[in-house]
């Protein structure tokens, strides 16, 4: 019986798996990837008044910036 030997991985793969890996995804997560999937988004009209908000932390940060677009649409 003669035993075969398996051929061998290239060196190289680890390194091509990893370059095909953030070929494939880095503009999903990038600026342009943003603005590409932004142009399948549909635009929301928000009407919100007469409708009271309680926002936590509504001086400054993500708070502050959901506080001003909730009043810039109509909440009180």
């Amino acid at each position: 019986m003669q035993a075969t030997t398996l051929p061998a991985k290239p060196q190289n793969a680890p390194l091509k798996k990893i370059v095909s890996f953030y070929v494939r995804f880095t503009p999903s997560y990038s600026k342009i990837g943003y603005h590409a999937r932004k142009l399948l988004w549909r635009r929301v009209e928000a009407d919100f008044r007469g409708k009271t908000w309680l926002v936590v932390g509504g001086s400054e940060g993500i708070g502050g910036s959901a506080a001003r677009s909730a009043v810039a649409a109509g909440a009180g």
